[in-house]
Parts: C-alpha cells; sequence; structure tokens
C-alpha cells in the first residue's frame, strides 16, 4: 500500500502539483459540479460540501480535460492537508486533521448513474480513499433518492455500528 501511495504520488507530480498548480478553469467547473469549502461543522472541521446530484461529467469536461480535473483534486487534497488543517488548528486551538462531508445526492437517480459518473466518482474516491484516508471525519449524505433509500435498508444490516 506504502509503494502504491509513493508511486501515486510520483506519477502525478503531487509535490510539484501543490507547489505550482493554478487551476484557472475552476469557475466554469464549479457551474457544472458545485462543490467546495463551507465554513466548519460543531467540532471544528472544514465542512466540504459535494453536489453530487447536479454533476454531470460530460459538461464538466467540456470546460477541463480529465488530466486537469484530477491534477485540481489532488492539488485540493494538498492544500487540505498542508494549509487548511494547519489554519483551523490555529484558529480553533485544537489539533484539526480531518474533515466533514456532506454530499447532497438532489436530483440524482439511476438514469444519471452512468459509466461516466461511475468513472468521474470513483476515480475521485481513489485518490481520496487511495492517498487521504485519513482526512474524513464523516460522511452526511442527503436528499438520497428512493433508490439509494431501499439499497440502504437492505445493506445497513451489514455494517458495523462503529
Amino acid at each position: 500500500m506504502w509503494e502504491e501511495f509513493i508511486q501515486t504520488r510520483a506519477t502525478n507530480n503531487v509535490d510539484e502539483l501543490s507547489a505550482t498548480f493554478e487551476f484557472t478553469e475552476r469557475p466554469a467547473v464549479m457551474e457544472k459540479w458545485a462543490r467546495g469549502y463551507y465554513g466548519t461543522d460543531i467540532l471544528g472541521h472544514p465542512l466540504f460540501i459535494d453536489i453530487i446530484g447536479k454533476a454531470n461529467p460530460k459538461e464538466v469536461f467540456s470546460v477541463v480535460s480529465e488530466e486537469r480535473f484530477f491534477q485540481y483534486l489532488f492539488h485540493d487534497y494538498e492544500r487540505f492537508v498542508k494549509h487548511r488543517t494547519l489554519a483551523m488548528s490555529h484558529h480553533m486551538q485544537i489539533q484539526i486533521n480531518e474533515l466533514s462531508c456532506i454530499m447532497d445526492l438532489k436530483g440524482f437517480g439511476l438514469t444519471k448513474l452512468t459509466k461516466s459518473i461511475k468513472k468521474m466518482v470513483g476515480d475521485a474516491l481513489k485518490i481520496s480513499s487511495g492517498n487521504y484516508p485519513e482526512t474524513m471525519a464523516m460522511t452526511i449524505i442527503i436528499n438520497t433518492p428512493v433508490s439509494f433509500k431501499t439499497a440502504w435498508a437492505i445493506f445497513k444490516g451489514f455494517l458495523d455500528e462503529k
């Protein structure tokens, strides 16, 4: 796992990205997929809101290349780890090294579950879970479609409460 982490950082030039990357396409991308930091939760963790229900990979990749989009994700995670946690820790006077995430699925249904959305979200999750797994305090999923509620009712019994 450690070797894969190091290889991913080298392959994607993550150290260079964190120092030099400028995401000039950000405003156009945010119009197609609203996401970002909005304050803190009650424990002081930065609060990241991801409006997945309105995400459309075809529209996102019409304003930015897939490579640049994923460079942005690496850059954003690096900024969180190196800058946001330090600033929040200083502000709150306690160690902050995690974030809380709200995923809004309003407007998301089975018809939006295309190969491109699976790939885009899957690749984004692979970046976060494979390279920054210790940074997630909690994830709250809101505005879930009926299909999600049915699947959750089935699978929640298999999950450990912890």
